[in-house]
């Protein structure tokens, strides 16, 4: 049962039922006192993606609901300004949609298949916008920031019913989805940055919990990276500056800090000589395969061929770099249905790297789009962050995207499953922050029906 398995090893189908069973029995028991408008029912659905999954393994029903929910928030806010911000995302976005369906057209394949993989760009990007239109008040920030709380609660109670039903495994993610992926770091990551601004910045007592216990959902989806990821956020977040530190800041990364390292090269396998559950601790065998895993490794690196998440995307960056103007470098190669690489016309080697190796985000997006639509998806979602004015709290979002995008999945913008967490998180923390700085208004938030957004309006600055 306790096991680390990969999504390879397929879950029995009544195992699976009966998990789902229970989650929908624990939803009923305690989630109560939901308003429901278009953009708390974007967030529920962001939430249980999973209950859909068991019936469509492709997931077609949640995304054609959330690009309907996100086109009615869109119409049902109200017209205003456009910020530099919101400027830069747009004039981003609009060519790399160009370049984007280009890639189809070029190489000749069905434009349905381009659709299809283009929503989950679309989606974000359209949600982005709309809740700036809904003009929400300091209430609505704060009911919606507490929603996604709550429910990130339930992902940690049923990521312990997963472990202790199931084991642990990358198949399944809470109720969210069907793979771990970076889907679980993702999620404990920006939970923890909401947490923080949520509590006016000021982590203590019970709180603790919340933020450690999160570790649970990459942890019951035999996620490693969690543990060389989260005690970097987890410093970012405590030191307020390098010059003025405060001493129970200090006190609690000096503790916390090798606290969570030591937890996690023991509680996983990959991360310990043992290969099990609370194996020996030995931090050098653990960085070494981390190093390995990712390609970067002295023995790795002595290869021919380039392998592994980093090793493979410098391959790659290298690649682009030299032959800036070939068709594959500027518009990708060949796309299939799924929306990866078609594999029948494309050669790793000519890349410099090994068939069927691990690659970060940023070496696939300039495989299948090239190099000119990569940066412009990324100047896109970079400058929604930008909406955020405490420059320390923009840095660390900025941070976590960046990296996903460099050394990790990248699902921040190449999956809805984060994509949309990201905006909702986004806009959040920068209505929070322009509430501690003065310049949302106190008014009442209506918490509107589906057909009554325009309720929730109040004058910004």
């Amino acid at each position: 049962m306790f096991e680390f398995q990969t999504s390879l090893h397929s879950i029995p189908t009544n195992t699976l039922y009966l998990y789902y069973l229970i989650l929908a029995f624990i939803y009923l028991l305690f989630f109560r006192d939901v308003k429901f408008s278009y953009l708390s029912l974007v967030i529920i659905l962001l939430f249980n993606q999973g209950f859909i999954i068991i019936l469509d393994p492709l997931n077609r029903p949640s995304k054609i609901i959330f690009a309907m929910l996100c086109i009615a928030i869109l119409f049902s806010g109200r017209i205003y300004r456009s910020t530099k911000e919101y400027s830069t995302t747009l004039l981003a976005f609009l060519p790399f949609s160009l370049l984007f369906f280009l890639n189809y057209v070029f190489y000749d394949n069905p434009l349905l298949w381009a659709s299809f993989q283009y929503i989950k760009y679309f989606i974000p990007i359209v949600l982005f916008f709309g809740i700036r239109g809904l003009c929400l008040t300091a209430d609505g920030y704060d009911y919606y920031g507490k929603l996604i709380i709550k429910l990130l609660w339930f992902q940690i109670i049923f990521s312990v019913v997963k472990i202790v039903l199931i084991g642990f495994r990358e198949n399944i993610t809470g109720s969210i989805a069907d793979t771990g992926g970076g889907i679980g770091v993702g999620y404990a990551s920006l939970g923890f940055v909401l947490y923080w601004i949520m509590k006016d910045r000021k982590i203590s007592g019970f709180d603790w919990w919340f933020v450690l216990l999160l570790l649970l959902i990459p942890v019951a989806s035999n996620k490693r990276a969690i543990w060389f990821f989260y005690p970097i956020l987890f410093g970012l977040i405590l030191f307020k500056n390098t010059n003025r530190l405060r001493l129970r800041n200090v006190l609690l990364v000096t503790v916390a800090l090798p606290l969570i390292v030591y937890m996690g090269f023991r509680i996983n396998p990959s991360l310990n000589p043992d290969r099990k559950i609370w194996g020996s601790f030995d931090p050098g065998f653990a960085v070494q395969y981390a190093l390995s895993y990712s390609g970067v490794s002295e023995e790795k690196l002595s290869n021919d061929l380039a392998q592994g998440r980093w090793g493979a995307a410098n391959a790659i960056v290298s690649y682009v770099a030299t032959n800036p103007f070939y068709s594959e470098s500027l518009i990708g190669n060949p796309i299939d249905r799924t929306g990866e690489v078609d594999a029948d016309r494309f050669w790793a080697e000519d890349y410099g790297m090994q068939e069927k190796t691990g690659i970060s985000s940023i070496g696939r997006m300039l495989i299948t789009m090239g190099w000119p639509a990569t940066l412009l998806i990324v100047i896109a979602f970079a400058s929604m962050t930008f909406i955020i004015k405490d420059r320390r709290v923009r840095n660390i979002m900025l941070f976590i995207l960046l990296w996903d995008l460099l050394f990790y999945s990248g699902s921040f913008v190449n999956s809805t499953f984060q994509s949309v967490l990201y905006v909702l998180v986004v806009h959040i923390i920068a209505g929070k922050t322009q509430l501690a700085t003065g310049l949302l208004t106190q008014k009442p938030f209506y918490h509107a029906s589906v057909n009554s957004y325009r309720e929730q309006i109040s004058v910004v600055g």
